[in-house]
């Protein structure tokens, strides 16, 4: 799917595959949805411009997806300030997988629109890590 290099402003924005060139969320509470299975989204390796202004990201999908991603990542990517620090949430399913790298610091879980999330820290990021995703791997 190639999307054109632009801004929009929309609230979902689902991606069969991950070629495009570039997603910006604009104003507003925005999510990328990641459709189908086998997606691996690596944003340690992927520009930080490509992807930004997005609050959420749903690996959910049809099938096994994964989301790799560092502090650097969260701060680049989200525009949603909570209690002073940058805030990205990830929704996803038991055979969905999340890696965070850059000393992210567990705490206790919330809820966010009835869905239960792990709450991790780094420096001025908060990384929200939906319950139900199967193997969360975040040191």
């Amino acid at each position: 799917m190639r999307l054109p290099i632009g801004t929009f402003d929309f609230d979902e924005r689902a991606v069969a595959d991950l070629t495009f060139q570039r997603i910006d969320g604009g104003t507003g509470s925005d999510t990328l949805t990641l459709d189908g299975a086998g997606h691996s989204l690596d944003l340690t390796s992927t520009s930080n411009l490509k992807i930004t202004s997005i609050e959420k990201i749903d690996i959910t999908g049809s099938g096994a997806n994964t989301l790799t991603l560092k502090l650097a990542d969260v701060l680049d990517i989200s525009d949603t300030i909570s209690s002073s620090k940058t805030r990205l949430l990830v929704d996803g399913g038991a055979d969905d997988t999340v890696v965070a790298s850059d000393s992210w610091t567990a705490g206790s879980t919330t809820t966010v629109n009835s869905n239960t999330y792990n709450i991790y820290t780094s420096g001025n990021a908060q990384l929200l890590i939906d319950t139900d995703i199967g193997t969360q791997t975040i040191t």
